[in-house]
């Protein structure tokens, strides 16, 4: 007889390898045109979050936009300064790369519009060996916004964060053509339990965003 625990395990691996086969796009236009996401799923594939996230972007010269908007009927955060520890508790984060999947930023912005950012190495690919360097709130803009349902998050991100080393050098740099992110949100509810939600869930439980071959592609038209 087959056990129950390997139906499940196939069945798991049977989703994630459809997953894969369908990440996420999104045909980013100019401002002030927008595209949007539309709702999250929990980021272990197991549904939906009790809660809704919805996202607006578009590019600039400058940058990309990016607008958050949650409903959240219990907002926990109590972090007050850069790079302290916010993912232990309500927000906004965005994974984001040109095209390198081992090399990725993490921003992230708490409901009270407070930020982390951390450059991040992941040779791996997955949760086991990626590390994490810690690097200024300042080189993005951000704010969050309590609303009437729940908050807010405006980031904008410059071009130059994603330019090649020679762009850099040759003091030209513009948009590229596409974009490799995710978005997450960790949400603390009332009872205090926690819920992890994506726009391209990854299939990891316990939860854990660093998976980069799920995210989605975001092209800039």
């Amino acid at each position: 007889m087959v056990s129950r625990t390997l139906i499940q395990c196939t069945l798991f691996g049977l989703l994630a390898f459809a997953a894969l086969a369908a990440i996420p796009d999104l045909n980013v236009p100019q401002c002030p045109k927008t595209a949007s996401i539309s709702k999250f799923q929990l980021s272990s594939g197991a549904g939906l979050p009790s809660e809704a996230t919805t996202v607006a972007m578009c590019w600039q010269n400058s940058g990309l936009v990016v607008n958050v908007h949650t409903v959240d009927n219990y907002t926990y955060s109590p972090y007050t300064k850069c790079n302290e520890n916010l993912f232990n508790a309500d927000v906004i984060e965005m994974f984001v790369t040109a095209d390198d999947l081992e090399h990725y930023y993490e921003f992230e912005v708490s409901p009270k519009g407070v930020a982390f950012v951390s450059t991040i190495v992941n040779p791996s690919g997955d949760c086991s060996k990626f590390r994490g360097d810690l690097a200024p709130c300042s080189i993005f803009r951000y704010s969050a916004a309590a609303t009437s349902v729940g908050y807010d998050v405006h980031m904008e991100l410059p071009w130059n964060l994603f330019a090649s080393k020679s762009d850099l050098a040759s003091g030209v740099v513009g948009k590229p053509k596409s974009l490799r992110a995710n978005l997450f949100r960790i949400d603390v509810l009332r009872s205090g339990a926690k819920e992890y939600a994506a726009w391209s869930p990854n299939y990891k439980s316990p939860a854990c965003f660093h998976v980069p071959r799920y995210f989605g592609v975001l092209n800039l038209v």
